[in-house]
């Protein structure tokens, strides 16, 4: 004997699934595990091996992953490497086809979920062979144009699989992957984006600590500089967060986040975008996780740091927003983030049924006084009440359960006796009556439900029993005969099954007195499974016969009435046959064996066997039942026969065949648990131990009755499982379901359907032997029987796990597509729906399978490690059947494109059926086998066809063949020293570096030779040198092959003879005008085929463009004037963009025809076409470097040199074009410098939609002024320089504004109102231009933002008179708040409020405090050390002479108060009492003068007091009371005064209205008295 330590590591059993161990029937399992792991280990590698990946890749793949579901980790830690390691490789062949990209990606999330069995030194996973298939899966433009359709959720498969396997990356592998994508950190461009998105799968997060050096300590404080300095809602932002809180997670203890605490709780406010005040401030998409803000969260808590009092002012900040009277959109996500933080803390509690609870945990005399009292309760029926029969299940069986012998001995033998004494009260009548007995209903029931008893306690009362069945199971009552068939089902499964029987919390002596033996101590205590010690009911050889008596007894019985007397039975007697059938069968099919019957041979012909050779052994009969026969054919024969019987002459007994089909179809596949019985137990299960989980500790702790039916769910999962080969009986049945799924009603039909997929899905490749059935009625020359047909199409249509027009099988298709396609009989609007839906299925699940499977050397060497090489002869016959299947492949396919090809001179082909055969072959693209020409001409003679429909899709064809069809290009790699010609650090300075100067267009001198234009190095890639350089850089030389007419092959002339006839062009290009119906927006399909044919043909069309141009600019029919330029402006896009690797004359050649053309375009552009235009730019200059396409720059540039004209709409087309620079991105400094200075003149433009375009364009110019840690931004035009300029400007309309306020002379006023009107115009402009730069801003506040605040606080005045500009200049001082603003910024920004809170001017004041509240809640947490300065300011203006600051002082304090950013002290209260008694008036010479400032005084001192009590508007802390009695005894004082307490009286009882029953405990009795004297509605309050 070998002992565990003298066991090599590695031949230890990983993590066996622990519940077989103790199921009855373990010794059968543990024997059987290891040979089916080897028949496993060994397909999968012949798969391989053999080059037969189709179809045992996926099959044996997913035999894996249930052996894995039934029996755990039952393998060594070699093969659980080896598996690893086979499915990476298998990842590293080239062209692997997705669906089994997936499947690898599947089952290593399968293999490496329990991170524990492998440590990182015995396994590396290489990153980059997972980050391949990611950047296919994120960047494959084949997706685009059709000719990759993705499995659905790989992108789901491939995360999870990346989440896990990140922990085994090498040790160097998170500097490899910042090397690798640091570059891309170009905030401007959508690579931003790609790279967190990268960071956040990729990076290892969960390193041991001795390796935190080389994980996040080499990324982490720069990520958070960048989170730092961007504060705009990108897309990439939304990485950030889920990105801390991971690394957050998985490293508690080891980060010191508190620097940066204030920021992350301040940036989650402010994202929240909760209203403020009077206004909601800009909404932000908060695009992170609650759930990940919440882990942050409690990850950060601990090592005497802050977060948790920054946790708790947090909830003081939101308190009010999360009351149930306070609702809006933010609701929500507020509500859900409460909850998840909660997750993080609090263990679930467990709910369960009382009766069951009682009676199985508690002592035997306890036991006896329930069972009593149910006894009692059962023995008188309760008839005519509103007791439900179904109370006998709660309360029966948890006593039956507990004590089964004791509930029989007082319930069974009465039950029955009773049962017995009602038939013979009723004679013969009873048998015939519908109505039935309600007491005998109510018996029938009770005894259905006491026969769930354990197996031997029934055994005594077999008499009794069996003279019950042979009485009752003739009652016709369905309620009567629904509960026998029960009582059936529920013996024989007493009798032959295995289960637990008992479920005790504790297996101690719970009858033992209390010193020695608490039972409340066992209440929720978990269990080891070492301790657990189940008790299983196993049959024993009388159990088994009196089940087999049973069947052979009413089974045949039941069978020879439905087949004998079937003639002379009414519907309901059929009915009660069947149910009672049916019963019996359920109940009895576990024990009996598969049908001996022949395998259906070459079901799909492969070298790999498909079928598993091991069964799931559940076996637990001490004896083999003995039947007369093999039940399972019995079954099959009689109701196959029954079935023909009943739809030949009673097929309007839907029920009944609705249950022939049933029990007919569960015998070939049933063997004792149904899928969905198994689905709804599971679930019910899952919720049980949900109670159970703790988020605190991972380890899964049960109470013993949890684990026992833990046991019970493994019982079932390993039944359920349950595997036999398709058999010839059980193509029998497949083959009559077909038949029947085509059925002339629709009842049988949808019923046998869905039997159909049942088996389809059980018995893999079935479908095979129902094909060509399904063809002879697709193919039918003859008119066939529309319902038929119908059934026909929904069998093809199936369902999400049964399709087969998407087979992986090329012979298959070869059939079925051009069969669908073609078939004639798709005459009726049901039908042409159906074979619509069954196209547009293909066109959005179909992948392609491989025509040409490869392997690789690592996936060979890797199979072979698995199992064992290949020997000679073995290997040969593999390459002999590689050859034959991929001729096999290539045949079907090419005879499949011939078969649904068409030309538009098919006359006898309806235009249905022609979009068929087009939307068909649309997913027929490969890149391995060329197209062809009939594929081609297809797809050209779409676009002259007659329907308009058909010729929609020809652009998408044409533009899929020429990507097929481009030319390579000729990449080289450099490193960054070669290309620059010296050497470049690593050190990163993100921004303007004197390195990166000759990727912008600053000083480019464009090439003049060809070999210049070739040599040039342009990245198209924008990305490239702003953050970083990468080492290496690969990118395309300027150059690239282009077919010539004379050197072009068949399938390639065929299009460019199509294009280079004009009369062709010409008439297509008519179609597509008289197409687009007034233009429907910029096509990008149509794009991108013009792109193609000008980039695979070069020059060859331009000519006869050109003319077509000329002709759509020049169109006279208004109708089709926007048409012509959408169409027009397709065209052009994809003449530049083919042109790109063109020759330098050919580019000079191409812009002397294209320049005059788009002058006179953009001479005369209008509304209605400028976004074609604007789309055609925007295409264009997208992810290419500016410098290769500085001729569009400087065109661009042209339109601001067009004069001005009277025409508003031509200029503002214009400049809105001019904005498409901004695709550029960072490369055109000198351009964007150009531009703004140009367009800061046109601020005060008199056409308003001028002005517009102006905004938006200055806010692209200043898009990219944005500095990086440890970088700069010195070429783009300086936003605060800018700032500076308005600010002059601002200041001087202001003066102009208020100096025609003074103007008295009459000679002055025509000057005077038309410098005002200017100015006002330009201090609008100003207004909505601050806004958009807010709003478009990607970093923090800017310095220039601070410097103009004060100006926009004055503006108050100036705009009174306008109460929309008013809106809109609250607006853009609140809109400051939705930006990050660091703490050097903030004090300048309370530097610039205290400067305008002195201004003479009453509205600045005003809009200066009402600021605060919005300024400080969006920065509560970094704005800390300003509390004394922000309290100060605001309570020095409580008393401000206006009475309009007063008030917003007043608000703006609730505010602050109510956030706790000023907390209210007992100081607080007794000064605002003080000033509140200030007297306001004197006798002078017995006169009573009231003293202005003293009124002011007091009001300040209410208004404070209004404050306090307004700042708590759900709750009465401790100073409410006293504050409110100090407020009403100012409700006789002058009328602002009064006013302002009645205002807070109003809100303080409407706020606290609903939960006033708990309000007023906080008032004393004097209190509520007052309160009830001044309030509007005292009764509510006595």
């Amino acid at each position: 004997m070998i002992h565990d330590k003298e066991i090599n590591d590695g031949d230890r059993i990983q993590k066996p699934n622990i519940y077989n161990k103790y199921l009855p029937f373990y010794d059968t399992l543990q024997h059987q595990i290891p040979e089916a792991f080897d028949e496993i280990k060994m397909r999968l590698s012949q798969t391989i091996q053999l080059i037969e990946i189709e179809p045992g890749f996926s099959l044996w793949s997913t035999k894996l992953s249930d052996f894995i579901l039934l029996y755990g980790y039952s393998f060594t830690k070699t093969d659980h490497i080896k598996l690893i390691n086979f499915y990476l490789s298998v990842l590293s062949i080239e062209n692997l086809n997705y669906v089994h990209v997936k499947t690898c990606f599947d089952l290593l999330e399968v293999l490496l979920r329990k991170v524990e069995l492998i440590t990182r030194n015995e396994l590396t996973i290489d990153w980059r062979i997972l980050y391949h298939w990611g950047r296919i899966i994120r960047f494959h433009h084949d997706q685009d144009y059709s000719l990759e359709i993705m499995p659905n959720n790989i992108e789901l498969s491939f995360c999870d699989c990346v989440g896990l396997s990140c922990y085994y990356f090498s040790e160097t592998a998170t500097q490899e992957m910042l090397d690798e994508f640091r570059p891309w950190l170009c905030p401007f461009d959508t690579s931003c984006d790609d790279a967190m998105y990268i960071f956040h799968h990729f990076l290892p997060v969960n390193l041991p600590p001795e390796l935190h050096h080389q994980g996040f300590k080499l990324w982490l404080p720069e990520l958070l500089g960048i989170w730092e300095s961007i504060s705009s809602s990108t897309n990439w932002q939304s990485y950030f967060i889920p990105t801390f809180s991971c690394i957050a997670w998985n490293n508690i203890g080891y980060i010191d986040w508190e620097p940066w605490i204030p920021q992350i709780f301040t940036r989650f406010l402010r994202d929240l975008s909760l209203p403020v005040g009077a206004l909601s401030t800009t909404s932000q998409n908060i695009t992170y996780l609650s759930s990940a803000m919440a882990s942050l969260m409690v990850a950060m808590i601990g090592n005497g740091g802050s977060c948790l009092q920054y946790v708790k002012d947090l909830f003081t900040a939101i308190k009010s927003f999360y009351h149930p009277s306070n609702t809006g959109d933010f609701q929500q996500y507020l509500v859900n983030f409460l909850s998840e933080l909660a997750t993080k803390f609090v263990e679930r509690v467990y709910l369960t049924s009382v009766v069951s609870v009682i009676v199985q945990q508690c002592s035997e005399k306890l036991f006896e006084v329930v069972r009593k009292k149910i006894t009692n309760f059962l023995a008188v029926p309760s008839i005519g009440s509103n007791v439900d029969n179904s109370v006998t299940y709660i309360l029966v069986r948890p006593i039956l359960q507990t004590n089964p012998i004791e509930t029989l001995k007082y319930l069974l033998p009465q039950t029955c006796e009773r049962i017995e004494k009602i038939l013979d009260d009723w004679e013969a009548t009873i048998f015939t009556d519908y109505q039935g007995d309600p007491e005998l209903t109510w018996y029938v029931v009770l005894f259905s439900e006491l026969l769930q008893a354990r197996g031997d306690t029934l055994l005594i009362y077999k008499p009794i029993i069996l003279s019950v069945f042979h009485r009752c199971v003739q009652l016709i009552h369905k309620e009567s005969y629904n509960a026998m068939a029960n009582a059936a089902q529920y013996l024989l499964r007493s009798l032959s099954n295995a289960y637990p029987i008992e479920y005790r919390l504790t297996l101690e002596n719970i009858d033992e007195p209390f010193t020695d033996f608490l039972p409340i101590r066992a209440w929720g205590k978990h269990v080891e499974l070492d301790n657990l010690k189940p008790q299983f009911h196993i049959p024993n050889a009388e159990e088994i016969s009196f089940a087999c008596d049973i069947v052979e007894t009413f089974l045949y019985r039941e069978l020879t009435f439905l087949n004998e007397k079937d003639s002379c039975i009414s519907k309901d007697e059929r009915l009660r046959s069947l149910t009672l059938l049916s019963s019996i069968i359920i109940g009895c099919l576990r024990m009996v064996p598969s049908v001996d019957s022949e395998e259906v041979p070459d079901l799909v012909p492969t070298l790999v066997s498909l079928e598993s050779q091991y069964k799931t052994p559940c076996s637990i009969y001490p004896c083999v039942p003995k039947f007369k026969e093999n039940l399972r054919r019995r079954i099959i024969n009689d109701l196959g026969n029954l079935l023909d019987h009943l739809i030949d002459k009673h097929p309007d007994d839907a029920a009944s065949i609705s249950f022939a089909l049933q029990i007919y179809a569960l015998s070939p596949c049933y063997y004792g648990v149904l899928a969905d019985e198994y689905d709804g137990a599971f679930a019910d299960f899952d919720t049980a131990i949900y109670s159970f989980e703790s988020e605190i500790n991972s380890k899964q702790c049960y109470p013993r009755f949890v684990m026992i039916r833990r046991l019970v769910e493994q019982m079932n999962l390993l039944s359920l499982h349950h595997n036999e080969p398709f058999t010839e009986i059980d193509k029998q049945v497949v083959i009559k379901l077909a038949e029947l799924s085509m059925n002339r009603y629709c009842g049988i039909r949808m019923n046998a359907q869905q039997s159909l997929f049942v088996l389809l899905t059980r018995f893999q490749f079935s479908y095979e032997v129902i094909i060509d059935r399904l063809l002879e009625l697709l193919n039918a020359s003859n008119e066939i029987n529309h319902d038929e047909f119908k059934g026909c199409l929904y069998i093809l249509l199936g369902t999400d796990f049964v399709f087969l027009p998407g087979k992986h099988s090329w012979k298959l298709l070869e059939k079925l597509w051009p069969s669908i396609a073609k078939t004639t009989h798709v005459t009726k609007t049901s039908t042409q729906d159906l074979i619509l839906q069954i196209v547009y299925k293909i066109s959005q699940q179909f992948d392609a399978p491989s025509i040409i499977e490869e392997t690789n050397i690592a996936a060979i060497r890797a199979a072979a490690a698995l199992w064992r090489p290949l020997d000679a002869q073995e290997m040969k016959i593999s390459i002999e059947n590689r050859e034959k299947r991929t001729q096999e492949n290539i045949q079907s396919y090419n005879n499949l494109i011939g078969d649904i090809s068409f030309s538009t001179s098919d006359t006898h082909l309806t235009w249905q059926q022609q979009q068929r055969m087009v939307y068909l072959l649309g997913q027929l693209f490969q890149k391995k086998v060329p197209l062809s020409t009939s594929f081609i001409q297809t797809g050209l003679d779409l676009f002259v066809h007659d329907n308009v429909e058909l010729r929609s899709l020809a652009c998408n064809y044409i533009a899929a063949v020429c990507r097929l069809q481009k030319l390579p290009r000729i990449y080289v790699e450099k490193t960054r020293d070669e290309i620059m010609h010296r050497t470049i650090n690593d050190e990163c300075h993100p921004g303007d570096r004197d390195d990166n100067l000759w990727v912008t267009l600053n000083d480019y001198k464009p090439p003049k030779t060809q070999i210049e234009w070739e040599e040039s190095c342009f990245l198209d890639k924008s990305f490239h040198g702003y953050y970083q350089w990468p080492k290496i850089i690969r990118y395309p030389i300027n150059k690239r092959d282009r077919y010539t007419q004379g050197n072009m092959p068949e399938q390639v002339a065929i299009i460019y003879d199509r294009f280079v006839d004009k009369t062709f062009l010409t008439h297509a290009i008519q179609l597509m005008v008289s197409d687009l119906d007034g233009g429907n927006g910029f096509n990008v399909h149509r794009y991108r085929m013009f792109k193609g044919l000008f980039r695979n043909f070069g020059e060859a069309f331009v000519d006869n463009f050109m003319e077509i141009l000329y002709t759509l600019m020049h169109e006279q029919t208004t109708e089709k004037q926007e048409a012509s330029s959408q169409l027009a402006a397709e065209i052009v896009a994809g003449i530049i963009r083919g042109s790109k690797y063109w020759t330098i004359e050919m580019h000079n050649e191409l812009w002397l025809k294209l320049t005059p053309f788009l002058n006179k375009v953009c001479a005369n552009l209008s509304w209605e076409v400028v976004t074609s235009w604007y789309y055609c730019f925007w295409h264009v200059l997208g992810d290419a470097d500016p410098r290769r396409m500085y001729r569009v720059i400087e065109f661009l540039l042209s339109l601001m040199n067009i004069p001005s004209t009277a025409n508003g709409i031509s200029e503002t087309s214009r400049w809105y074009l001019v904005k498409i620079l901004s695709n550029c991105e960072w490369h055109i400094p000198k351009v964007w410098h150009a531009v703004s200075t140009y367009a800061k003149e046109l601020l005060d433009h008199p056409h308003s939609a001028v002005r517009e375009r102006i905004i938006s364009i200055f806010n692209r110019a200043f898009y990219c002024d944005v500095t990086l840690p440890n970088g700069q931004s010195t070429r783009h035009p300086n936003m605060n320089l800018f700032l500076s300029f308005v600010r002059k400007r601002l200041q001087e309309a202001m003066d102009i504004c208020e100096k025609s306020s003074r103007v008295d002379s009459s000679d002055e006023v025509a000057k005077i109102v038309s410098e005002r009107q200017q100015a006002l115009v330009f201090i609008e402009t100003v207004i909505e231009l601050y806004i958009k730069i807010l709003s478009g801003c990607l970093q923090p506040i800017k310095r220039g933002m601070i410097e103009l605040f004060p100006e926009l606080c004055n503006l108050e005045n100036i705009v009174s008179h306008d109460e929309d500009l008013q809106v809109r200049l609250t607006l853009s001082r609140t809109t400051i708040t939705t930006l990050h603003i660091q703490v050097p910024f903030l004090e300048e920004f309370i530097e610039q409020i205290e400067c305008v809170i002195k201004s003479d001017k009453w509205h600045a004041r005003r809009a200066a405090i009402e600021f605060i509240q919005y300024l400080i809640f969006g920065n509560l947490f970094n704005a800390r050390p300003f509390s004394p300065r922000i309290r100060k300011i605001v309570l020095g203006h409580l008393s401000d002479e206006q009475l309009e600051v007063r008030t917003i002082a007043s608000v703006t304090l609730a505010g602050l108060y109510q956030c706790n950013f000023i907390p209210i002290t007992k100081e607080d209260l007794e000064y605002f009492c003080w000033m509140s008694k200030t007297k306001y008036s004197i006798k002078v010479d017995d006169k009573k003068i009231t003293l202005t400032e003293n009124i002011i005084k007091r009001h300040g001192g209410v208004l404070g007091l209004c404050a306090m009590v307004l700042s708590a508007p759900y709750d009465i802390p401790l100073y409410i009371p006293d504050a409110l009695m100090q407020m009403c005894e100012h409700l006789q004082d002058p009328i602002l005064i009064r006013e302002s307490v009645k205002y807070a009286l109003a809100e303080f009882r409407r706020t606290h209205h609903d939960s006033w029953h708990e309000h007023r405990e906080k008032f004393t009795n004097e209190q509520l008295v007052i309160l009830t004297d001044v309030l509007i509605s005292p009764s509510y309050y006595a």
